[in-house]
């Protein structure tokens, strides 16, 4: 139960180290057109439903999510076109869109005695 919510302290620590290097808010539109990349769609908190939500928003804008997220935070990652990614940002139901890439940690906390870490953390 201890490393469940490790791994969420994690998750959310690389979506806030993501929202840092991008300046928060920043549109996510700046590919050329028809040039796919991996996006992050992070939701607005509190959805009823959001493995519902995410499987509507897959059918309006015809995207295929790869992973769904509903702990740390709501959201998907897909592959998506710059025009997808301003059809995304204008949904209701989506707080942002971010480049999905690859973050390290700054800085790490230890463990206490007893407790273990899940594999690849």
């Amino acid at each position: 139960m201890k490393a469940r919510y490790l791994l969420a302290a994690v998750a959310v620590a690389a979506v806030l180290s993501v929202l840092t290097l991008t300046g928060g808010r920043a549109p996510a539109s700046a590919q050329t057109p028809q040039t796919q990349s991996d996006y992050i769609v992070v939701l607005n908190d509190n959805l009823p439903d959001v493995f519902g939500i995410i499987a509507q928003i897959e059918r309006l804008q015809g995207v295929q999510s790869r992973l769904r997220f509903s702990t740390a935070l709501s959201g998907f990652s897909a592959r998506l076109t710059s025009a997808q990614v301003q059809a995304m940002e204008r949904l209701p139901w989506v707080q942002f869109v971010s480049p999905d890439y690859e973050v390290h940690a700054v800085g790490s906390v230890a463990i206490r005695s007893g407790d273990s870490a899940p594999a690849g953390v």
